[in-house]
């Protein structure tokens, strides 16, 4: 069939590389590229507010787009522009592992930058802290740089690195809208 047909071969490979090809990206198309936006209702929080948050899926590490500060300038000036309370940069990258010998293994990170000062950073940072399923740590080797104080950003390892976007947007909407 078509599959083995030599020229089709190279052009699918030609192009599955072109298209996970990210260097060309800048900080603000990284966070734009694979986006999803939703709104949530802080029923724990005595005005209910509505709340917008951001989840970007970016296919790099973090520190090699977002280190000396640029991770905080640039998300945000998107979250400004977008309207956003809280944006989650969801990192998804393969790493040699540490012995060398064997494969690349997968590995997540998670970014969270909170642009309000409602309690919604401690009750975000205490809901991811605790869940099983993700189960992140703080990211001890990346600094975020200089915040100023309104914001809360913190960065973690995610333990599981199976665990996408299709896991974190329901755990966000829970720690996010439950009552308590």
């Amino acid at each position: 069939g078509l599959h083995d047909i030599p020229s089709i071969i190279s052009l699918s490979t030609t192009l599955a590389t072109k298209k996970a090809d990210v260097s060309h990206l800048s900080p603000r198309d990284l966070l734009r590229r694979d986006y999803k936006e939703y709104s949530f209702t802080l029923h724990w929080h005595p005005g209910k507010p509505t709340v917008k948050a951001g989840l970007s899926t970016v296919p790099l590490q973090l520190k090699s787009w977002g280190s000396k500060g640029k991770l905080f300038s640039e998300s945000q000036t998107y979250m400004q522009a977008r309207e956003l309370h809280v944006l989650g940069v969801l990192t998804t990258f393969k790493k040699a592992k540490k012995s060398g010998k064997e494969k690349m293994k997968h590995r997540r990170e998670m970014a969270w930058i909170v642009l309000s000062d409602t309690g919604l950073a401690e009750r975000l940072w205490l809901g991811l802290e605790e869940d099983q399923e993700i189960r992140v740590e703080k990211h001890k080797k990346f600094k975020t740089g200089k915040v100023p104080g309104h914001a809360n950003v913190r960065v973690y390892k995610q333990g599981n690195a199976g665990a996408t976007r299709k896991a974190t947007a329901p755990l966000l909407k829970r720690i996010l809208e439950s009552p308590s």
